[in-house]
């Protein structure tokens, strides 16, 4: 051991102990010993390690390191190597650390992951390789890291993933290839994943996503897939591996890709999903089957699309729908039921937002007359409610939420409130959505 080591270790934590004695008795150390053997002998007599940050310091004249330490202490549990310039992993300089939970080596210049580098991290949880030049991962080079739980690949170069290249992490729960420049994905990629709780595979440039694609992580609950280049979506892309298995999606984003058309029974395996984005798409027509299992589904976002039809009952089964985006797209005309959404629960009034206007728009719109379907449908909800007007706001029930996010009450451009409106008045456009409410706003 040289010098250099006074460079490396920035910080200590000895598990809440106080670290400062620790480490300025390391560093005195080193600059009197080039053999380490005294170091060596200070490090054993510390107590257990719980994270070692290597860095160069505050000093930017410093140069970065190159290449992992040889002499890492073997106690030490967390392990920070980032914003450093190695580009290579070593044979054996990990083989100590037997004990390391967390590994960061993000915003290095690593290229490659090879067979054997990580092998002895056996009890590693969170390995961070953001923002590196990652372009191969080899087939069985993740072999070893049976208890890792956080996979962090983001901000890389990587094209391809060979098959079953993370088949070994069975306990992994998060897996992040966000923004690299992937161009597909296999249901083979996936292999092994069955503990996966969250993927995202955002800003890539994904064209198409196969058949069975995600029936390899069927416990996955969040899949980001927005800021890509889909155009196309097989009809069992988000199916089982059998008919009868379902995904437990809780959170789906499609957004901001080229979708064009969605098959109709695609999302039919997404019985549990509550969030669907599928904003700012290529979408022109949405078929009466596309959203009919999705009963629990919360949040759906239309909106920035070119949907000129929506097919009737094309919302029909959205009892726990809460907020429906549709704004920036070309309907002329509402349905009279809205599609079939349901607007009551067991007979009860539910609160439903549905944005339809941009609120930054100025021009008329061309389907405000046929928002009068509303209106008859309060009128009817106020005889049936007749002899219940305490427990419900007996007027102006739907008013428009502006991007203030108050509530007022609809009128038309020439000042005619919603009590007295006329089916042929223009209605105002400055709103964002309209407020389905069993309760007075406040």
């Amino acid at each position: 051991m040289n010098n250099e080591f006074s460079l490396w270790i920035s910080s200590l934590d000895c598990r809440g102990q106080k670290s400062e004695k620790y480490l300025g008795l390391i560093k005195s150390v080193a600059n009197i010993s080039n053999s380490g053997f005294i170091l060596v002998a200070v490090l054993e007599l510390m107590p257990p390690l719980a994270r070692m940050q290597v860095q160069t310091g505050c000093d930017q004249s410093l140069s970065k390191l190159t290449q992992v330490p040889s002499d890492l202490p073997a106690n030490c549990t967390a392990i920070d190597l980032s914003k450093n310039s190695i580009r290579d992993l070593p044979d054996k300089n990990f083989s100590q650390l037997i004990g390391c939970r967390v590994l960061d080596l993000g915003e290095n210049r690593i290229s490659v992951i090879e067979i054997g580098r990580l092998n002895r991290l056996k009890n590693l949880r969170t390995l961070n390789l953001q923002n590196n030049q990652i372009s191969v991962i080899e087939t069985g080079a993740l072999t070893g890291l049976g208890n890792l739980q956080k996979l962090i690949l983001c901000n890389n170069s990587i094209t391809h993933l060979p098959s079953g290249v993370f088949r070994p992490l069975n306990q992994c729960t998060q897996l992040s290839l966000s923004r690299n420049n992937m161009s597909n994905v296999e249901n083979s990629t996936f292999i092994g994943l069955r503990s996966l709780r969250e993927l995202y595979l955002d800003h890539n440039n994904i064209s198409h996503l196969p058949t069975l694609v995600f029936s390899s992580v069927a416990n996955c609950a969040e899949l980001y897939l927005n800021n890509n280049q889909i155009s196309t979506i097989d009809e069992d892309a988000f199916t089982g591996k059998t008919n009868q298995q379902t995904l437990k999606l809780d959170t789906l984003l499609l957004n901001n890709n080229r979708i064009s058309h969605l098959p109709p029974n695609v999302f039919r395996s997404l019985n549990r999903c509550r969030k669907l984005y599928l904003n700012s798409n290529e979408i022109s027509v949405i078929a009466s089957t596309t959203f009919t299992e999705l009963h629990l589904l919360q949040e759906l976002s239309l909106s920035t699309n070119q949907i000129s039809s929506i097919q009737p009952g094309s919302f029909k089964g959205l009892e726990n729908l809460q907020t429906l985006w549709l704004h920036n797209n070309q309907l002329e005309t509402l349905d009279s039921d809205f599609y079939g959404l349901p607007l009551e629960t067991q007979g009860w009034p539910r609160t439903v937002k549905l944005a339809l206007s941009d609120p930054t728009s100025t021009h008329d719109l061309p389907w405000c007359e046929t928002l009068c379907w509303l209106k008859h449908y309060e009128l009817r909800r106020e005889n049936k409610l007749r002899g219940k007007r305490d427990y419900y706001f007996p007027t102006r029930r739907i008013s428009f939420v502006r991007k203030d996010s108050k509530l007022y009450s609809l009128e038309c451009r020439n000042g005619v409130v919603w009590d007295n409106m006329i089916c042929s008045g223009l209605l105002a456009v400055y709103f964002c959505g309209i407020l389905v409410s069993c309760a007075a706003p406040s």
